[in-house]
C-alpha cells in the first residue's frame, strides 16, 4: 500500500486535520527545515493540530511509514 496522508483544511489559520492511510511518523518542519513538530500516529487516526499560535508561512508535513515517505506542503495564513 502507498504512504498517503490527507491534510484538510489547506491552507488553514486554526485546526487542520490529518488523516493517514496507516500507521507512521509525521513530522512538520517550518521553511528552514527545523521540525517544530513531531508525532507517531497509530492506524488511521485523525491527528488535529491547532495552527493558530504558529507564524504565519508554508511549513512541509512528513509522514513516513515503513521505507515510503511522502512530504505535502502546509500553508498557515
Amino acid at each position: 500500500m502507498q504512504t498517503e496522508l490527507d491534510v484538510y483544511p489547506n491552507p488553514s489559520s486554526g485546526k487542520i486535520f490529518l488523516k493517514p492511510t496507516g500507521s507512521g511518523n509525521l513530522n512538520i518542519s517550518d521553511i528552514s527545515g527545523k521540525i517544530i513538530f513531531s508525532s507517531e500516529i497509530q492506524g488511521h487516526e485523525v491527528q488535529e493540530i491547532d495552527l493558530e499560535s504558529w507564524t504565519k508561512g508554508i511549513y512541509f508535513i512528513s509522514f513516513s511509514s515503513g521505507n515510503q515517505e511522502m512530504t505535502e506542503k502546509l500553508v498557515v495564513q
